[in-house]
């Protein structure tokens, strides 16, 4: 029994703390697996892109002429096996210089990430390479 005005001290039940916690930590920690998901496709593909233009200057360097260097170039360009991911491949700019004896090509990639960050819709990543032109010999 208890006299008037006495408390009883109950023991509060906790059940429902861990859940919240558990929320709240699903609410931060979801978008930053989500971000670093996209951040992973982005970087593969931007390494990707980095690999493919070099081909693709390799290919217009071994070649003399520079309407055959650009025809290599787009030849190496319509072989390239895509990705899902990987949206339209284009060559945004091709520089055969004979007097330097170099190529430089730009190639320009779209990217479907897997979540799209809102206000952004898919991204782009561009590469560019320079090579020597080998197929034509040096002066003697």
């Amino acid at each position: 029994m208890t006299s008037a005005g006495s408390t009883i001290n109950i023991p509060r039940q906790r059940k429902g703390q861990a859940l919240l916690e558990v929320a709240a930590g699903a609410i931060v920690l979801i978008p930053i697996v989500l971000f670093g998901l996209d951040a992973i496709v982005y970087i593969n593909a931007s390494h990707t892109n980095e690999e493919l233009t070099q081909t693709i200057a390799r290919a217009a360097a071994n070649v003399r002429e520079p309407d055959q260097a650009r025809e290599s170039a787009q030849e190496r360009l319509q072989t390239f096996t895509k990705s899902n991911l990987m949206g339209e491949i284009k060559i945004t700019k091709f520089l055969f210089d004979t007097s330097q004896k170099m190529v430089t090509v730009t190639v320009q990639m779209q990217v479907y990430v897997p979540v799209p960050i809102p206000g952004m819709g898919d991204v782009q990543t561009t590469a560019t390479c320079s090579e020597p032109i080998v197929a034509i010999p040096p002066a003697v």
